[in-house]
């Protein structure tokens, strides 16, 4: 919660893994393994590097608050589940106890999950699902999560609606970008980006 505080503060955008898929007969079919993108130097300056299947690209339990925590967020595969408490103390707790306890950090939770706007399905998923499972949110739940409705706005008011055209090629993914809009859209989140920096220094800076 800590650091998705500074990255709430900072006004930042966070990416997370996403599902690898096909085209195959005309239909979106997924191949069970994740995809992480990072940027990274290379001799023309900085580029993108993908990395597929690999056992350390997820996104779980705390991640998933950091996560939570950009005010836009990408990715498609995202783990959830309630809190719980280390080693055997809670369950040696009268139950009127461990009741109240678990009430005070559920409504603590709860609220952190309120100001990063999560929507009370999630939220209520969240919690439905127990400590030790693991719940990964679908696709419609995934796109409740990456809509920040203002900036969305702002965008259709500022730049008008994406040209941006999708397609496949060889059962991959390609893309025709409207680079107009995506410059116009750049600029709003460097205006918000800006806005958190000033934040962030003056709430942590020395």
């Amino acid at each position: 919660m800590a650091i998705g505080d500074q990255i709430r503060t900072l006004q930042t955008r966070t990416t997370g893994p996403y599902m690898e898929a096909k085209i195959r007969k005309r239909r979106v079919v997924q191949t069970g393994e994740t995809s992480c993108t990072f940027w990274e130097a290379n001799d023309y300056g900085v580029g993108i590097k993908p990395f597929v299947g690999e056992r350390w690209c997820e996104c779980t339990s705390a991640c998933f608050l950091i996560w939570a925590s950009g005010v836009v967020r990408e990715g498609g595969r995202m783990g959830i589940h309630r809190l719980f408490w280390e080693g055997s103390e809670f369950g040696q707790l009268p139950p009127a106890d461990a009741r109240e306890r678990y009430k005070m950090a559920q409504d603590h939770f709860t609220s952190y999950l309120k100001r990063l706007d999560v929507p009370q399905t999630i939220i209520d998923r969240l919690f439905a699902t127990d400590s030790r499972s693991m719940y990964y949110l679908t696709w419609p739940e995934m796109e409740l999560m990456q809509s920040t409705p203002y900036v969305e706005e702002m965008t259709y008011s500022r730049c008008g609606k994406s040209k941006k055209e999708s397609m496949s090629a060889k059962n991959n993914w390609t893309m025709t970008e409207d680079t107009v809009h995506v410059e116009c859209y750049r600029s709003i989140l460097k205006q918000i980006l800006a806005d958190g920096a000033k934040d962030y220094l003056e709430k942590y800076g020395r």
